[in-house]
């Protein structure tokens, strides 16, 4: 996708994640992408993914040296991990088991490492926007995405 992406526009840099599970389906749902343009390209200064696949990010650097870190992130619904084999919960849920994190609930466990990884990017002194599908209502109070938020 990557490659088909930079063949229709070389002034384009992007990261990509999803599950790097297998399935019988063609179908393998979740992952994300962030994408710079144009004149922002040459200002990028890191970019990858979550070892995991549920997020991928861009780091540009800005005047006075400061860094925007743009956070695109897929957050499972709820309840999916037992919807079969190719949905983006089972997927996480699978791939927590294989790092020894089987307790986990996979809507959890992904707020619970973008946390981490701001966290981490904070002490850098980035500044942060996350944006994404959180699969939730992020302006009810009472549901943990705006809470988290």
């Amino acid at each position: 996708m990557k490659e088909k992406a930079y063949q229709q526009d070389q002034q384009m840099s992007i990261a990509l994640s999803c599950s790097n599970r297998q399935s019988d389906s063609p179908y393998l749902p979740g992952g994300t992408i962030t994408g710079v343009h144009g004149r922002w390209r040459g200002r990028v200064k890191d970019s990858g993914h979550d070892k995991l696949g549920r997020w991928s990010y861009q780091s540009l650097l800005g005047k006075n040296g400061r860094f925007l870190t743009v956070i695109s992130v897929y957050r499972p619904c709820s309840g999916g991990e037992s919807s079969g084999d190719t949905t983006i919960a089972y997927q996480q849920k699978m791939d927590l088991i294989d790092a020894n994190r089987s307790k986990e609930n996979p809507r959890e466990a992904v707020l619970k490492d973008l946390k981490d990884f701001i966290l981490k990017l904070h002490g850098k002194k980035h500044s942060i926007v996350v944006i994404g599908d959180m699969n939730e209502d992020t302006t009810d109070e009472s549901n943990r995405i705006a809470r988290f938020l």
